[in-house]
């Protein structure tokens, strides 16, 4: 469990209540089984989450939200990121921007935003994810790096040969970037 839900999980209980989340993000927050039902036994969601959307889609569902009526908002809309950014179609700035105001929004109503930076599993090097890990320093929030996170389970798996079998089965070449450590595995022979 993460830091940032180990504390609305404390906080509800010291209070009494609840923890009030706001979820704004992309489809992995409307996923039947995904992080925001988790949170829903949890915590009191409520979820302005749309599919196949980037942080553009913010502007609009967060037109008329009162940030006041939250402890906490989830930002997660690097997955769907990668790939704009990468392909040009999205500046860094654009994004930084709408965040920023977000997370400007949220903190002057005491809403505390956490970054939810989920990977994607790709073939090179993601570019979204050191942005989003300056940003959340920057802004001093918290954020959950699901790259750091699944690098540092794959580098328990680089010493199971049954993981390195199931990899070479599917074909190999598995990249997991994690900005600090990745982890290849491609030509092991099992």
């Amino acid at each position: 469990m993460s830091d940032w839900v180990r504390a609305m999980v404390s906080f509800s209980e010291g209070a009494g209540i609840r923890p009030r989340v706001l979820v704004v993000g992309t489809s992995n927050g409307i996923r039947k089984g995904g992080y925001a039902e988790y949170l829903s036994d949890i915590v009191d969601v409520t979820n302005v989450s749309l599919g196949a959307s980037t942080s553009i889609h913010s502007i609009h569902s967060t037109h008329d939200v009162d940030f006041a009526n939250y402890d906490f908002c989830v930002l997660d809309f690097c997955v769907n990121e990668e790939a704009p950014l990468r392909n040009g179609m999205m500046s860094w700035d654009d994004i930084d921007s709408i965040l920023k105001n977000l997370i400007c929004r949220a903190t002057a109503s005491r809403c505390l935003p956490v970054v939810l930076i989920l990977p994607r599993l790709l073939q090179v090097e993601p570019v979204i994810r050191d942005p989003y890990v300056r940003l959340a320093e920057r802004h001093r929030i918290p954020y959950l790096d699901g790259y750091a996170l699944v690098a540092s389970k794959a580098r328990g798996l680089v010493g199971n040969p049954r993981a390195l079998k199931i990899v070479n089965r599917t074909g190999g070449g598995l990249l997991i970037g994690a900005g600090v450590a990745t982890v290849t595995l491609s030509s092991a022979r099992t």
